[in-house]
């Protein structure tokens, strides 16, 4: 299952769990990012059983290196800089409005 909602922005945010269980939180950004059995594996409790259960659905699974590399690449440098070029372009915009 994909992570089909998370919040990118600061203040209230909102993650979904594997099983669609949403968490509601105030504060920073949340910094999730991975794909269940595509990028990574989801565990429902931070538990040594729900761990090792991760752990063995991990064991028998195939991870597509084609795929993984073009999911690594969202968080290359080069990116981040775009983004952050982006996102001071916008509040400078914002702020001559004002």
């Amino acid at each position: 299952m994909k992570l089909s909602f998370v919040s990118t922005d600061c203040g209230v945010g909102v993650k979904q769990n594997s099983k669609g269980n949403r968490e509601v939180w105030i504060g920073g950004k949340l910094h999730i990012s991975a794909v269940d059995k595509e990028s990574g594996i989801f565990f429902d409790k931070q538990s040594v059983e729900s761990l090792k259960e991760a752990v063995e659905r991990f064991e028998h699974l195939t991870f597509e290196p084609q795929k993984i590399s073009v999911y690594a690449k969202k968080f290359s440098v080069q990116r981040f800089k775009e983004e952050l070029i982006g996102f001071e372009k916008a509040l400078y915009k914002a702020r001559l409005k004002q």
